[in-house]
Order: structure tokens, then sequence, then C-alpha cells
């Protein structure tokens, strides 16, 4: 028994043993940083991004106002400026710049002057853009993919950056065949096509994503594939259109981006940095001793435009969750109210009557008509 109390103790007392008390001294630490992120487009539109790094203790001192100055500076001098900022000298998190008559042959950098402290990141070269030298779109029997095909180009470092603009024309969810008419309380049939069924819609993609061909040997086409949807998806339904955007990218952009991602994303891995590790090309000019956190880069686009038909369209499932009869708790009168349309007769399970009903079947709006599901009847400019 002596024995066994005796393995017990010192069991305890090795195991007390690896406890170490550990004090964070914050005292001298920033109450907080500064987080400025350019990405430079000679030729396009720039975006300089605010934010802050905190305590969870602390307030964000941007959280209700941010009054500074940021601009776009250079090496010749000239300067580029934001457009549409409040006269009152207030900034918000994400500013535009427009750089599209910025010559190819000069370096840039970001300055920013933000409540009293002047922030400036190193000069920074755009480096010539990869050649898009095609654009293609391949389909099995669920999805359809897009393959962006590039030329280094010659300036190639290995690393290439990708963003998008999607549009295409679709239609609504259902075709309302039928009107009501309150004044008699009937339905009557549409003798014109509803004008609301056909719409455009688009996406910008402008999260970069990040190709590394460092491995490819020099002078070959790099094949990337780049978005992917369902055939059942709304871009099948007449005409789709996507502008590929790409740019070339320096090892340390590209690093710093990939990191970046891979933190976003919420994946852990002991061997990536933290954000405060991250390199970073800005300082603080007014105060050197101030940390600021972000980084800095600079590009030329390559852009390539295609069009796809509706020839990987796919028969879909309409979802007819949101369809209602008519019912004692469901009156027409209510349905009216609430935007809902008669679209045509069909078969529904209804669940207050646990069976099937043959009759009259309502629509909510966003279901039959495509503005309200997020669309334009404003035909692009440059649709075929």
């Amino acid at each position: 028994m002596k024995n066994l109390f005796l393995t017990y103790f010192l069991f305890l007392i090795t195991l007390s043993s690896c406890v170490y008390p550990y004090n964070v001294d914050l005292e001298d630490e920033q109450k907080y940083i500064t987080v400025l992120e350019g990405d430079i487009i000679v030729g396009g539109v720039s975006t300089v991004n605010l934010s802050t790094v905190t305590s969870l203790y602390d307030i964000d001192p941007y959280q209700g106002v941010i009054r500074g100055r940021v601009r776009i500076e250079d090496e010749s001098g000239r300067t580029y400026e934001p457009v549409d900022l409040p006269k009152n000298g207030l900034l918000s998190r994400s500013i535009s710049i427009p750089t599209y008559d910025a010559p190819t042959d000069q370096r840039y950098r970001v300055v920013a002057e933000i409540e009293g402290r002047t922030y400036l990141s190193d000069w920074v070269e755009p480096l010539s853009p990869p050649k898009i030298s095609a654009v293609e779109f391949k389909a099995d029997e669920h999805s359809v993919r897009v393959y962006v095909s590039m030329e280094a180009g010659e300036k190639a470092t290995g690393f290439i950056g990708l963003t998008s603009e999607e549009t295409w024309e679709f239609h609504s969810d259902f075709l309302p065949k039928y009107d009501y008419d309150q004044s008699k309380r009937v339905y009557v049939e549409r003798t014109l096509e509803y004008p609301n069924y056909w719409c455009w819609t688009n996406r910008y993609n402008e999260s970069l994503v990040l190709v590394n061909h460092s491995e490819i040997p020099s002078g070959e086409i790099v094949s990337y594939p780049y978005i992917t949807f369902a055939r059942e998806d709304s871009r099948n339904h007449r005409k789709y259109s996507i502008k590929v955007k790409a740019r070339t990218l320096d090892e340390k952009t590209y690093l710093f981006m990939y990191n970046v991602g891979i933190n976003s994303s919420g994946k852990h891995d002991l061997f990536r940095p933290n954000p405060g590790e991250m390199p970073s090309n800005i300082r603080c000019e007014s105060d050197p001793g101030v940390r600021v956190l972000g980084y800095v880069s600079a590009s030329i686009l390559a852009t390539k435009r295609v069009f796809l038909d509706s020839r990987y369209a796919k028969e879909w499932d309409r979802k007819v969750g949101n369809l209602l009869f008519p019912n004692p708790n469901n009156s027409i009168t209510m349905l009216l109210g609430r935007g809902f349309h008669p679209i045509d007769y069909m078969d529904l399970y209804d669940e207050y009557y646990a069976k099937v009903i043959h009759g009259m079947a309502w629509s909510p709006v966003r279901c039959y008509d495509c503005i309200a599901a997020g669309g334009t009847k404003d035909k692009p400019d440059f649709w075929e």
C-alpha cells in the first residue's frame, strides 16, 4: 500500500511540474495596429483597403469613421486620387482609385494619411502580364468547368493571379400563364408574354485565385480549371459570358496572398505564419516605431472575354416548396397582398390537407419575376 501511495504521489508531482504560469505583458504593445492593403491595377481600377487589429477588449478606432487621405503615386510624381469622396475627409474601408491611364513603365506606391499619421508603401513594379491563349468550357454529366490556358509572358515569375467578371441571361423559376381579375374573381389567361421572365445578371469574382506554375518548364502553356457550376445552374439558361483577368505576381506577393488565404479559410497549419508574422512592404513614415500590417502590389491585366450558349443546359427541378393554393387559411386576398401571382394549373402536395391537390398554383414574386430575383432588363453593351 505504501508503494502504491508513493507511486501516486510522485505521479502528481511529475504532472504538476509540467505546468508553468505564463503572463503576457501587453503594457508596451500598441492598442491597435493599422492594416493597409493595396492592389494597384495599371490600366484599371485600383483598390486600397483599410482595417485594424485590436485587442478583444479594445474598441476598433476605425469602427465609426476613418479620417484622412489615400492616394497612389508613381515615380514621376503624378498622383492618382479616389473619386466621389466626401468633402469632410471621411474614408471608407475600401477605396477605389481609377488608374486607367497609368503608364506601364513606372513604379508605384500607396500614400495614406490616416488619423494624423502618414503611411508609405515601398515602390512596386507592375510586371508584364501573362498571355491568355484560350478560355474553354468542358462539361461532364453534372457540371460545367471553365478552363483558362495561359502563356507565362516575357517577365514570368512562376506565379499568376486570376479574377473575372461573369454575366449571363437567365429566366425566373416560373412563367406566369394567368392573371387574376379581382373584380370578377376569375383567372384570366395571359395573351402577352410576361415581361420579367428573362433578365441579365452578373457576378464579380475579385478574390484573387492564385496559380503556381513555377515547376512548369518555361514556354509551356498553363491550363487551369478556374470556375465550376452545375449544368442546372442559371448560367446555362440561354447565354453566359466570362471575362477573365490575369496578372503576373512576384513571389513575395504570391506568398503573402497565399498565406492570407490560408489564415482566412480557418485551416490550421503549424508551419504557416500568423498575420502578425507575414511580410509587409508598408511603414509608418511619420512615426517609424508604429507597427503597420498589410501589403501593396502592382500589376498589369491581361483580359479575354468568351461566350457560351445553352448547349450544356440540363433539366432542373423547379423549387415548388413556396407554391401555394388558395384555401381557408390561405385566401387569394392574402396571396395578392403578399405579392403572390397565379402561375398555372398543377398538382402539388398540400401539407395542410396531407394530400395532392390540383388547382391554380400561386408563386412568390422572387420565383416569377427575374428582377426580384436579382436580375436586370438592361442588356450589357458587350452582349452578342
